[in-house]
């Protein structure tokens, strides 16, 4: 017998242990390739792809999402979505 969905969903679990080893420009390219190659709701693509170096910025980031893990590496890379492209789409 299979897993029901509801089953599956309730059983996920996240672990986040990062490391600081830095993923290669080429690794980089290949998730940004297929992440923009992803299916999305009315071609919106409602997401911006985020780089941050800057340690002060890193510290600010950490400190204002309490995860202090983002300043432990060289770099943050991370998704923002951007809810009012929705919004501009709703609105026509």
């Amino acid at each position: 017998m299979t897993k029901s969905v509801i089953g599956t969903l309730q059983d996920h679990r996240t672990r986040r242990q990062f490391t600081t080893e830095p993923i290669s420009d080429a690794q980089f390219a290949q998730i940004i390739t297929t992440a923009q190659q992803m299916p999305t709701s009315q071609y919106l693509q409602a997401y911006s792809l985020i780089e941050i170096t800057q340690p002060a910025l890193r510290q600010q980031l950490a400190t204002i999402t309490m995860m202090p893990t983002l300043f432990k590496t060289g770099l943050f890379r991370g998704i923002v979505v951007r809810f009012v492209r929705c919004l501009r789409w709703i609105s026509y």
